[in-house]
């Protein structure tokens, strides 16, 4: 909250209150569910890419809609801007005209009726899109249904990447990444325990193998972070 004080912010007719942090070029970041998950589970990666763009960011936790995307444009007075977004997207702020490149990690939609009648619709985005997935959401027993997978117009530069060994929350800072693994919703990083033998045990006081899961999800967000940077810049 201090640091959202200190920030420059502005109100957008849909009732949003932004705020900027970082600097270099305007970058919208659309938490999950639309854009209403609090800024606090993502802070890490927020932090780390605040260092090259001026992130614009949701106070209010509101779901972005049509138009906002214009409206920020505006009141910054830039002609585009880039996106970053995690999980579920709105397909309509995807194909913005004021949006030059999209960066998204495991996007998801809400089927339409003609997704389900099986008639999917191309997402036609203004801008040059990255799609990031985390290997588990798309590779796993509990894998993203088809009909909430986006498929993309490719008439704009494309380019999809998947990162092994991670799952939907890894991107999350490592406390709401556990938690929201720990509800069995979704897969996230494993890192296979070693038994030692009997005589060799003893009580791991330092805790290595969350360390290890905590660097592992460093070396996934520091992944996206440069794949993001060369991408948008």
């Amino acid at each position: 909250v201090f640091i959202c004080f200190l920030s420059p912010q502005f109100k957008l007719s849909s009732d949003k209150n932004l705020y900027l942090k970082g600097k270099g070029p305007p970058l919208l970041f659309s938490t999950g569910l639309f854009g209403t998950m609090p800024n606090f589970l993502y802070s890490n990666l927020q932090n780390d890419l605040a260092n090259n763009f001026t992130l614009i960011l949701n106070k209010d936790y509101k779901p972005f809609v049509d138009g906002d995307i214009e409206e920020i444009s505006q009141e910054l007075e830039v002609e585009q801007l880039a996106l970053f977004g995690h999980s579920s997207t709105d397909i309509k702020i995807l194909e913005s005209d004021f949006l030059n490149k999209i960066v998204l990690c495991d996007p998801i939609i809400i089927p339409s009726l003609n997704l389900v009648m099986g008639n999917q619709k191309k997402v036609k985005t203004s801008g040059d899109i990255l799609i990031i997935k985390a290997e588990k959401l798309y590779r796993s027993d509990r894998k993203l249904p088809e009909i909430q997978n986006p498929i993309f117009d490719k008439k704009k530069i494309y380019k999809e990447l998947i990162y092994k060994d991670v799952g939907h929350p890894d991107l999350l800072n490592d406390y709401w990444a556990n938690l929201a693994i720990k509800t069995q919703l979704w897969r996230g990083i494993t890192i296979e325990k070693e038994r030692k033998k009997f005589k060799d045990w003893k009580f791991d006081k330092n805790n290595n193998y969350k360390k290890k899961l905590e660097k592992k999800r460093r070396e996934y967000r520091k992944f996206i972070k440069e794949e993001t940077i060369n991408f948008i810049l």
